[in-house]
């Protein structure tokens, strides 16, 4: 898995350096990621969940998901907040996660976004009693686009010859 950078955006980082490698949050007990449309947020996700033996799903899929079904998970990755949304001013879909994640009570949160659709202190004041009451208020970072070193190894893994003249 390719150890993606992210920026560190809440809490405010206390020394100047506020870039790190995605890894670096893994024992962070609520993360939200966000990130740019086709950043690698889905696939961050998906891998980093696959890697942990955790489930990964969609927000869409988690509210529909009976809650017996998941309950006992450790970590729930739950991607794509922005694609439930109806509409900017939709507090419901905020409303049901919170809802959902009191029911199930996983140990640990990471939730993503696009940076577009994070409605910042808004969302993060409705998230952060849950989040508060169960590990602690959420870290918040944004994924960073990939370096060229970063596109060549994905390259190289997907068997592409030549990764430099294809970039």
């Amino acid at each position: 898995m390719l150890d993606r950078q992210v920026v560190q955006i809440e809490p405010e980082p206390k020394q100047a350096e506020n870039t790190w490698p995605f890894s670096s949050f893994a024992a962070t007990s609520n993360l939200i990621v966000l990130g740019d449309p086709g950043a690698g947020k889905t696939e961050l996700f998906r891998q980093a969940a696959e890697g942990a033996g955790e489930r990964f799903m969609t927000v869409h899929h988690f509210l529909m998901t009976p809650t017996q079904r998941l309950s006992g998970e450790r970590t729930l990755w739950i991607d794509a907040l922005d694609e439930t949304r109806s509409g900017r001013g939709d507090k419901s879909t905020i409303d049901r996660l919170i809802e959902k994640l009191h029911a199930v009570n996983p140990q640990n949160v990471r939730l993503s976004c696009r940076v577009a659709d994070w409605l910042g202190k808004s969302d993060l004041k409705a998230l952060t009693p849950y989040f508060e009451s169960n590990g602690g208020a959420p870290t918040v970072v944004q994924l960073q686009p990939l370096t060229r070193e970063e596109q060549r190894q994905i390259l190289l893994a997907n068997d592409r010859a030549e990764p430099d003249r294809f970039l």
